[in-house]
């Protein structure tokens, strides 16, 4: 299965495939979903450091200089000019809606909302993620 799913997420953008195409890549997602809950319930609790990952993105989000640099000083790094530079260009170069607006929905690739939020529940719980709609 991990060759179809690496074939499924490097296909091409979801508005030149058939719904064919969609549905299946929706069905494997669920199932590498499903199969990434499973671990993240059986090691969160031991791996503090992945439970605050959700944290620091949302950090990260906000304040990205700030975090970069709290980043750098807990690894106990030297954030040199150029990296630190390099690194919030990127940023800026990559953020949200830089690309332009991609619009999907559920049932595009034969899923439901409802669906998608029991499948990743124990990962919006505990990261306390807002969910649309």
């Amino acid at each position: 299965m991990a060759g179809r799913v690496g074939a499924t997420l490097e296909a091409p953008d979801a508005a030149a495939a058939d719904d064919r195409d969609l549905r299946y890549r929706g069905a494997a997602m669920q199932h590498v979903a499903a199969a990434g809950d499973r671990c993240a319930q059986r090691r969160l609790g031991a791996n503090a450091r992945l439970a605050a990952a959700g944290d620091a993105h949302r950090d990260l989000v906000r304040d990205p200089e700030g975090t970069l640099h709290r980043i750098y000083d807990w690894l106990g790094l030297e954030l040199t000019g150029e990296v630190e530079r390099s690194i919030l260009a990127w940023q800026d170069e990559n953020r949200m809606g830089a690309k332009g607006k991609h619009t999907y929905t559920p049932e595009q690739f034969g899923l439901t909302a409802e669906q998608i939020r029991a499948d990743y529940d124990f990962y919006i719980r505990r990261f306390d993620v807002a969910v649309e709609g």
